[in-house]
């Protein structure tokens, strides 16, 4: 009976081990564009930043949308424990028309689980 009953314990403590890293971060990147409104112009970069105090920045794509076409202004991966990332985007090296567009920004973690 004794056997049986630390072999639950050590069952439970494995699989409560295993659930904390999993879960362990749950949250996603932060990510802050500035400026964050109102018109922008070549001759200005955008500076983006990112932060995860959890996992760390795995990857980080940003987009340019205009007109039903999209046009990839930068595409990085990082090595785990990066935390922080500082970026400027610089709207001059793109064939962008003159009017409006969307800037999509994609950030991932090194986190095991991904919600979302």
């Amino acid at each position: 009976m004794k056997k049986s009953s630390l072999l639950v314990i050590l069952l439970l403590v494995a699989l409560g081990a295993g659930a904390f890293y999993y879960f362990r971060d749950t949250s996603a990147p932060t990510v802050t564009l500035s400026p964050d409104s109102g018109a922008v112009s070549p001759a200005r970069p955008l500076e983006l930043h990112l932060e995860d105090t959890g996992a760390g920045i795995r990857e980080l794509t940003v987009a340019l949308l205009q007109q039903g076409a999209a046009n990839t202004l930068l595409s990085k991966t990082y090595p785990a424990g990066t935390s922080t990332i500082r970026e400027d985007l610089n709207l001059a090296e793109t064939s962008l028309a003159e009017g409006p567009f969307e800037i999509l920004i994609t950030a991932g973690d090194h986190a095991v689980y991904h919600f979302g």
